[in-house]
């Protein structure tokens, strides 16, 4: 769990992400989450997420107003 969690830190601050901007994050499995997390945690503002499976999209969202939307694969 560590390393997935350095993993997806590691991978939102190397963004150089500003206050209220947009992330997109692809194919939300568990390195994915810890990143929208990650992302939430830096100021992002919206947060995209890609992913197949509409369990992983849920757990995404948990208590979290920012993720506006999920795409599939197919249809982004």
């Amino acid at each position: 769990m560590a390393d997935m969690a350095t993993i997806a830190f590691e991978g939102v601050s190397q963004l150089e992400l500003r206050y209220w901007a947009s992330v997109v994050v692809y194919r939300v499995g568990p390195v994915g989450l810890i990143a929208v997390y990650a992302a939430v945690l830096k100021g992002a503002g919206q947060i995209y997420t890609i992913s197949t499976s509409t369990r992983s999209e849920r757990a995404a969202r948990g208590n979290q107003n920012k993720i506006t939307n999920t795409l599939k694969p197919d249809s982004a």
